[in-house]
């Protein structure tokens, strides 16, 4: 990953989940990637996450905003998780709810 732009971030890393990201030039945010096993139990969730919020536009945007007002605040990149967290354990847990009926 580091070999094509993406820097890692074990400041961030949390049990086996390893954090990398890839920044523009002015700094700005482009990509966040979270790699973790297979196995782990939080994969599962996050791509239950992802394919939800491809078929519920309404949780999509309201994530979205939750994400840019909390990126707007200015706050720095430990904040800004806890600026959004209200919002993603709603959809996450409509999201698992969603993931176990398909």
């Amino acid at each position: 990953m580091e070999d094509k732009g993406y820097v890692y971030q074990p400041e961030f890393e949390v049990f086996n989940e390893r954090y990398f990201t890839k920044d523009a030039p002015s700094g700005q945010r482009l990509v966040s990637i979270h790699v973790m096993d297979k196995n782990d139990p939080k994969a599962m969730d996050r791509i239950s996450f992802r394919e939800y919020l491809k078929t519920h536009p309404e949780d999509r945007d309201a994530y979205s905003k939750a994400k840019r007002e909390a990126y707007e605040a200015g706050v720095d990149r430990a904040e800004y998780p806890k600026r959004k967290h209200a919002v993603l354990d709603t959809i996450l847990d409509r999201a698992r709810k969603w993931a176990s009926e398909q």
